[in-house]
């Protein structure tokens, strides 16, 4: 088999090069969720039962942007089966040679055996050829030109199919910016002579070249078929079609797995569990979104809202089965609504978006007629729990103890936690829970100053209870510089704990911060302007302390006068402006 781990230095054609001893597939991803590839590789790697090896260069090269990796998977079988997983990898090629320049692909080609290549270019079968870029887009006489340049170092017996064909092949560019030197075209020179010389040209060039076959796609295709635009029921925070289906994956939702969101809203996360087989539970503490009551299309989107929507609607639209169940519940009361009598865990993932309190308020229930006295059948039906709002921190602590309560051991629990800090650094700020530790952490970059992170955490049970941790390829991701476990607190980074006390999002919240911090200070300049009542009464508290000997500060009372001045200036302002109004009505009759 042709060697895939070649250094990309200059070619030396008088040095043979030695023939390839380590086959690979070459994994190409898409330039996109940059944080979330590698993890959600590797967790769709253990759903679907199959063993990925990444050399740790090439892993590092991914992390810094790179969309092509080489693995090592053992069979063709393998490869297949993650592809039906991956939605952030475009494709899995078995490649034939690679080069850094045509000169060192056409002698890597040359060096792949017949055998290896024989069997996809016989007679009577039909193929296609792809010219792609990273970095650059080729030209339709460009890529023309690629390909016919390919056709003079393989051999293709079979037929051209673009549609449809048996087999598809792949010229892959990795493109940098840099020099490259390239002959001129010929110019007339002496009598009848021609001349071609060098010239250096700025641009971009490809570092590297891969060519090969395509073993398989990854499910690019279904981030298009999942589209919010094209679904029966959304609302205003509706997950991201492209990122429930990356988060059913790192959760490692398999056929028949009980997945939950206690935060469902219209199921966003459960339609991407449920493409994957999961069998879906959902609740809210908000009843009209389950009944599929909430209206949130407007504008010209307004007229694709369906007359009649629901969630079990949109699960009926792409073909899935609808939820077992929709719950309307509190998940924030820190008690376990779904239990079983003998105290059974039932939960494989638990996957959710929980309110931030930014678009959607973070509330609790506080009803005291549901707690004080009994009500009957019909009081229960026409009720409207009253609700208050809660704090995102005891938001997170109440779902660590549903998590904890309801999730199997090895389960996973996956949900999204804004951030305005590093949060690989800022750990030690959220709650703490002895059953659950972190596997993973994403990042999704939303502005200059915060990010959404997706946070991946195992159920576990601690060594006293006589029961092993689950064992979990990605713990070892989430280290920090001494690599000690982030999630213990005892080890964890203590930087700058006012810093680290934003992680719960007050960088979100910089608008209403900014307000605050107005209108602080104008009330300390004395520069708001105030009704005419409420600077009377601060005068004439000014005026009490004063009389009864209490020594008030200089600038208060200046901060007060200039108060009643502002004010009765619009009070004449408003008199003199009715006074015109009235002489104009007179002046009419």
């Amino acid at each position: 088999d042709c060697k895939m781990h070649e250094s990309g230095g200059p070619s030396n054609p008088d040095v043979e090069e030695p023939s390839a001893v380590t086959p690979s597939v070459l994994c190409q991803f898409a330039h996109t969720w940059l944080d979330f590839r590698l993890y959600e590789l590797r967790s769709a790697a253990e759903a679907a039962g199959v063993e990925v090896s990444i050399d740790a260069q090439d892993e590092q090269a991914v992390r810094s942007g790179s969309i092509f990796l080489p693995l090592t998977m053992c069979d063709e079988r393998a490869v297949r089966l993650l592809a039906e997983r991956t939605v952030l990898v475009k494709r899995f090629v078995d490649v034939w040679a690679e080069g850094s320049d045509w000169d060192q692909l056409a002698r890597r080609l040359r060096q792949c055996p017949e055998h290896r290549m024989a069997p996809y270019l016989a007679e009577g079968s039909t193929f296609k050829v792809h010219i792609e870029a990273f970095g650059w887009t080729f030209t339709d006489s460009e890529r023309l030109k690629q390909i016919q340049r390919l056709g003079q170092m393989v051999t293709f017996k079979g037929k051209v199919k673009l549609s449809g064909a048996d087999h598809t092949f792949v010229l892959l560019h990795d493109m940098v910016e840099g020099q490259e030197v390239v002959p001129t075209e010929p110019k007339p020179y002496g009598a009848g002579g021609l001349v071609a010389t060098l010239e250096n040209t700025y641009g971009m060039i490809s570092k590297r070249l891969y060519f090969g076959r395509v073993i398989a796609n990854g499910q690019r295709s279904l981030i298009n078929r999942y589209d919010l635009k094209r679904r029966n029921y959304i609302g205003t925070t509706s997950l991201d079609a492209e990122l429930s289906l990356v988060m059913a994956n790192m959760a490692r939702v398999r056929a028949s797995d009980l997945v939950f969101d206690p935060y469902c809203g219209t199921a966003g996360t459960l339609i991407g569990a449920g493409h994957f087989g999961g069998r879906v539970l959902g609740g809210d503490l908000y009843l009209p979104v389950l009944k599929g009551q909430v209206r949130s299309r407007s504008g010209p989107s307004k007229k694709t809202q369906a007359a009649v929507q629901s969630i079990a609607l949109s699960f009926a639209q792409y073909g899935l089965a609808a939820p077992i169940g929709l719950t309307h519940m509190d998940a924030s009361s820190g008690k376990n609504p779904l239990r079983t009598a003998n105290g059974r865990r039932l939960f494989d993932a638990i996957i959710t978006d929980p309110p931030y309190g930014i678009r959607e308020r973070s509330a609790t229930l506080d009803d005291e007629a549901l707690s004080s006295r009994a009500l009957t059948a019909d009081q229960q039906r026409d009720h409207v729990p009253r609700t208050a709002s809660e704090g995102f921190s005891h938001i997170l602590e109440h779902l660590f103890e549903l998590a904890s309560a309801s999730l199997v051991d090895g389960g996973r629990l996956v949900f999204l936690l804004p951030c305005s800090v590093p949060l690989r650094e800022s750990l030690h700020m959220l709650p703490d829970h002895p059953h659950l530790q972190i596997v993973g952490l994403c990042e999704q970059c939303m502005a200059a100053r915060w990010s959404r992170w997706c946070v991946t955490m195992v159920r576990t049970v601690s060594p006293a209870g006589g029961e092993t941790q689950a064992d979990d390829g990605g713990t070892a991701e989430v280290r920090d510089e001494r690599s000690a476990p982030l999630w213990t607190r005892a080890d964890a980074k203590p930087k700058a704990i006012g810093e680290a006390a934003a992680v719960l999002h007050p960088e979100l919240l910089a608008k209403v911060a900014k307000r605050k911090a107005g209108h602080r200070q104008r009330l300390e300049g004395g520069n708001e302007v105030r009704s005419p009542a409420a600077c009377c009464k601060e005068v004439a508290g000014v005026v009490t302390a004063t009389n009864e000997g209490t020594d008030v500060d200089a600038v208060v009372m200046h901060g007060a006068l200039r108060s009643v001045a502002t004010a009765a200036a619009v009070v004449a302002a408003t008199l003199s402006f009715a006074a015109i109004v009235l002489s104009a009505y007179m002046k009419r009759r």
